[in-house]
Formats: structure tokens, sequence, C-alpha cells
């Protein structure tokens, strides 16, 4: 995860500084760095927020590190078309945190992500 590596650096932060910063050995912030591992999704979150981008970013998936803050209405559709989902206020997810946000985010994407899978097996 070489984004880890660029933005610890940017701040001009050890290894260790950041493995401390997270509760984490700085032998871990090395295996996320140089050896392919890959951080939990708590850390991922604790690393989203501490540098300030979305953990889409952090995995690759995206180049605009740009926290996603509230984009999570964007994933979903007119609503007023879906009657599952007209009780949905969307005004509800104003007053989430980033993180809140970003957990919002990530799970859309999953759940649209699982339904592409179905249709490619079907």
């Amino acid at each position: 995860m070489s984004r880890i590596r660029s933005l610890r650096r940017e701040r001009k932060m050890s290894q260790k500084e950041l493995g401390e910063l997270l509760k984490v050995a700085q032998t871990t912030v090395s295996g996320w760095e140089n050896h392919g591992k890959e951080p939990s999704y708590d850390i991922l979150m604790k690393l989203a927020t501490n540098f300030g981008v979305n953990m889409d970013y952090l995995l690759g998936r995206t180049d605009d590190p740009t926290p996603v803050g509230l984009a999570a209405p964007a994933l979903v559709s007119d609503t007023s078309e879906d009657p599952r989902l007209a009780s949905v206020d969307l005004s509800d997810l104003e007053d989430l945190t980033p993180e809140e946000a970003d957990k919002v985010t990530t799970f859309a994407r999953f759940v649209k992500s699982e339904r592409s899978l179905k249709k490619e097996q079907k």
C-alpha cells in the first residue's frame, strides 16, 4: 500500500510514529508499505481519518483523495421511483461524521458490487 507510505512521508512521519498513532508495531506499518499486507477495516478508517482522505483512495480504487463526507447520497438514485426506498429520508445523512458517511458509502458500494456479481453469475 504505497499510498500509506506516500501520505506518511508527506506528513514527515516515521513508520514508528505512525505505528504509535495507530497503536500497532512499526513492523506492521512496514508490512503494509512493503510486503503487500493490508490493514484491517478499523485501521483503514483511522488512516483515512488521520490523513484526511477516503478509504477508496487508500485502497487504490480511486485517485481522488477527497474525503467522502456527504457523498453517500450520490450512490442512491431517485428514491421516488422505488417504493422500497420511498421512506428513506436522505436528510438523515446530513448529520453523519465523515467516518460514518465513509461507512455508508462503503456499504452501498458493497451492495452494488454484490448485485453485479450476482448478475454475472446468471
